[in-house]
């Protein structure tokens, strides 16, 4: 490198002259701005828009016995309400059975 220096000096002074000019180029300059002193207020804000609800995480609910699910008295978008009974469970795949009761303390939120 010192020999370069010494054998030529014109091109190591050009390369500084650019590097000092790139590095002034881009430097960031200063910009004028509107400042306000902060104040408490209500904020109010509304947003309308439509959206479309896509599933994510899919869900599989599982008995601890077998059985067949029969009757699902709802429709997609149906009301819900906690408690209520939303399909008929039959135990051991017989669709002749009685419908099962669930345990105390089961099938509760």
């Amino acid at each position: 490198m010192p020999m370069l220096l010494r054998k030529h000096p014109l091109i190591t002074f050009i390369a500084v002259v650019i590097a000092l000019l790139l590095t002034w180029g881009f430097w960031p300059q200063p910009i004028m701005v509107e400042a306000k002193p902060a104040t408490r207020a209500p904020l109010t804000i509304t947003i309308e828009e439509e959206g479309r609800t896509r599933v994510i995480d899919r869900y599989v609910i599982a008995a601890p016995v077998d059985g067949v699910t029969c009757r699902v008295q709802l429709d997609v978008g149906d009301p819900v309400e906690q408690g209520s009974a939303t399909a008929q469970y039959y135990a051991n795949g017989l669709a002749g059975s009685r419908p099962t009761q669930p345990r105390p303390g089961q099938g509760q939120g």
